[in-house]
């Protein structure tokens, strides 16, 4: 690229609708997905929650002030619904970065379909060895990410300097995961992405940020995160693609 793109905030959400317009066929395939992963997060987010809230938040807090009734009971109740839509806001996270991974192959395979509006795409054999080993990886990539979270979770109780930290970290893990699949195709196709990616590098944090606020938002923000992020993925993929597409034939 001969200069750094400016990818902020919206730009994904922008550019994916732009691509569920331009491309034909493309919102019919992202509503599947987004059903098929919608099944996932859900699942694993009610398994995430559950566990945690039983086996450590509530315990804990109630170890620590007491259930019964009076002042430092009512206080740890603040304490505990205060955590937990914290503690919620990064499990949510967490379970998206994890169905997004196991959704991997079906994400690379829509924008695939979105480079294909603006150049020709060879197509990559695949067979079920392949798909059975993508399966296993992207599991194994979901666990990492998971883990990544369950640390953000503990760096959000350091005082005051914990929750901003935990935040923006949450924010560019789902950047990056709104960046994978196009980068993941590309290096199928032997394509280089390094001066690519050094010209988005901060994007990331930036395109993440959509993503957490959904995430304080219990419920219906976490039952649209998943959504917003395949309208990323696809937006990121055509906002780029039309960029070099117009650089290129400039030059």
């Amino acid at each position: 690229m001969k200069s750094a793109l400016r990818i902020g905030p919206l730009t994904g959400l922008r550019n994916g609708n732009q691509a569920f317009q331009q491309v034909p066929g493309l919102k019919g395939q992202a509503i599947r997905a987004f059903l098929a992963n919608l099944v996932i997060f859900i699942v694993v987010s009610l398994v995430l929650n559950g566990l945690l809230y039983n086996y450590l938040l509530e315990p804990w807090i109630a170890s620590f002030f007491g259930s019964e009734d009076g002042f430092w009971a009512t206080l740890g109740s603040v304490i505990l619904w205060i955590t937990q839509i914290l503690v919620g806001a990064l499990l949510a996270v967490a379970t998206l970065l994890f169905s997004v991974s196991m959704m991997g192959a079906w994400h690379e395979f829509l924008v695939s379909q979105v480079i294909r509006h603006f150049r020709p795409l060879p197509d990559v054999p695949f067979n079920f060895g392949m798909w059975l080993g993508l399966t296993v990886q992207s599991a194994i990539v979901g666990f990492k990410e998971v883990l990544w979270v369950l640390l953000l979770i503990v760096v959000g109780f350091i005082p005051i300097v914990g929750p901003i930290l935990a935040f923006i970290g949450a924010a560019y893990l789902m950047g990056r995961g709104i960046f994978n699949p196009y980068w993941t195709v590309l290096q199928e196709q032997k394509e280089s992405t390094d001066s690519l990616k050094q010209s988005v590098r901060w994007a990331p944090i930036q395109v993440g940020l959509p993503q957490m606020g959904l995430a304080f938002v219990p419920i219906l923000g976490w039952l649209a995160m998943p959504w917003v992020l395949l309208t990323q993925v696809l937006g990121v993929a055509y906002y780029i693609e039309r960029q070099r597409s117009t650089q290129g034939a400039g030059s």
